[in-house]
């Protein structure tokens, strides 16, 4: 059992574990990060702290996250990042599927597959620590 907020993102439904959660907000002004990595959008200012926002290849083609677009602020350790969303569709207590590749979904249908928020901020920071070797940043 994982106890999840269940989210849309461009057409499509995605779990994401309450323990990485720390907010659901609306995003300021998306600021484009010059040579960032693709998996990031820009930065955007969340009570003085500046935070990446991602944007994901499986997510399905979005257009660049926008001033007053939902957002879910995930953290791991202490790293931050914000996953643009198009909606919140439910938060609750759900059992992993027999094949282990998502979540059951309560009403029946396809399995609602989890996002791996230390998987997708190790992505993002592998990919700046390589442009910084680089001296791309």
């Amino acid at each position: 059992m994982r106890n999840v907020i269940v989210v849309a993102i461009g057409g499509h439904r995605y779990a994401i574990e309450l323990r990485w959660v720390r907010e659901v907000t609306s995003l300021g002004h998306v600021t484009p990060v010059p040579r960032a990595p693709d998996a990031v959008a820009g930065v955007v200012n969340v009570r003085g702290a500046i935070v990446p926002v991602l944007r994901l290849p499986h997510f399905g083609e979005r257009p660049a996250p926008h001033a007053g677009e939902s957002a879910v602020l995930v953290e791991v350790e202490d790293a931050r990042a914000a996953v643009p969303i198009d909606s919140v569709q439910l938060v609750a207590t759900l059992r992993e599927t027999d094949d282990g590749v998502g979540l059951a979904d309560p009403a029946g249908g396809d399995a609602i597959p989890l996002l791996d928020p230390p998987a997708l901020l190790s992505d993002v920071a592998a990919a700046a620590a390589a442009l910084a070797r680089r001296g791309l940043t």
